[in-house]
């Protein structure tokens, strides 16, 4: 009888054994490269043999969660790399792989800021833009205080307008900025918080201008760049610098496109000035393409009212910037192209 207790004691005992070492083994691993290597996909391995035994802490899921949140910023920051390209096409197989690394990792971290954004941009850049609309939302939510998702509540905007929702579009900006002077008065700092107001307005006057409102967006443009605030930060902020000089640049397009050239020059002539005069600090032109597509802009209105000499020369420093920064910017090679002929047709 004691032979029987003893052997079924063994028989119990032995698996309860072994599986204990077992999960130990695998936490031991799952340490190892965690913790000491971190090695994503063997982290990921191991946490789902670990996960089909016992239900790991939250500490190892916000751990995993890191893991695929890694594995998600390499494909994404794949994708952009190849997205500078004019002729690219992104991969199929490598913007699935980043969307599925997201999702899991917001699955097991579901209060991380940080992946919610960079998901909600990655959605933004590869026109997913239902998608983007649903990522800010819930960012709004799991930060509420207007202070705290101004930066999210800006992307949200931009995100319906791409997904073609103005109307909702209209309704938030608009309800926003019944609030938005009250605070601009309030907020010291480096400008952001008084730029909000700005903001608002410039996202505003792009929806009217989708919809074919030209009028509408002008006012909203200027009323935008009036701001006593945005001009007062103007030298010491990098955002409301910036700022001015998008909205100037977006205020003679406009106008081209409804044929007053006049005012159209006169706006993209002080767009480009502010960069190319070095106002703005010049490490902001680091942003090349910015800089390149503003000169080829000038330079192509320039070119349409015959004023080739000045078309050469902002064609120049289009090329000049482009040839810089070392990239595929379709603006540089129309530049270039446009330069060349001019060049060519001068010394006929």
């Amino acid at each position: 009888m004691k032979t029987k207790i003893i052997l079924a004691i063994v028989l119990i005992g032995l698996p309860l054994v072994a599986y204990n070492l077992y999960i130990k083994r695998l936490y031991a691993d799952l340490t190892q490269t965690l913790y000491v290597k971190f090695n994503p996909t063997e982290s990921i391995k191991t946490f789902k043999r670990l996960s089909q035994i016992q239900n790991p802490s939250s500490d190892i899921k916000k751990s995993i969660a890191d893991c695929y949140y890694a594995l998600a910023k390499t494909s994404s920051d794949s994708i952009y790399a190849i997205m500078k390209n004019r002729y690219y096409s992104i991969p199929k197989d490598i913007e699935n792989l980043a969307i599925s690394n997201f999702d899991e990792a917001i699955k097991l971290d579901s209060s991380n800021n940080e992946i919610f954004y960079d998901f909600a941009r990655f959605c933004d850049k590869t026109n997913k833009n239902s998608k983007a609309v649903a990522l800010y939302s819930k960012l709004i939510a799991l930060n509420p205080g207007r202070e705290n998702n101004k930066e999210y509540f800006l992307a949200l905007i931009d995100a319906l307008v791409g997904n073609g929702n103005f109307e909702q579009a209209i309704d938030s900006c608009s309800k926003e900025l019944t609030i938005a002077p009250i605070e601009s008065e309030q907020i010291k700092g480096d400008g952001y918080g008084k730029n909000i107001r700005s903001q608002l307005l410039i996202r505003l006057a792009r929806v009217y201008r989708k919809q074919k409102y030209q009028e509408l967006a002008l006012n909203k443009y200027f009323e935008a760049i009036q701001s006593e605030h945005l001009w007062g930060d103007y030298h010491q902020t990098y955002s409301n610098q910036w700022l001015i000089v998008d909205a100037l640049e977006e205020i003679g397009t406009l106008y081209n496109d409804i044929g007053d050239i006049p005012n159209s020059l006169r706006y993209l002539e002080r767009s480009v000035g502010i960069v190319n005069g070095r106002v703005v600090p010049w490490s902001l032109g680091t942003f090349s393409s910015n800089v390149v597509r503003r000169n080829w802009i000038l330079g192509s209105i320039y070119l349409k009212v015959g004023r080739k000499q000045d078309a050469i020369g902002a064609f120049e420093r289009a090329v000049e910037r482009w040839e810089h920064s070392g990239q595929s910017e379709i603006e540089g090679e129309w530049a270039k192209s446009s330069l060349n002929n001019l060049r060519y047709f001068r010394n006929e």
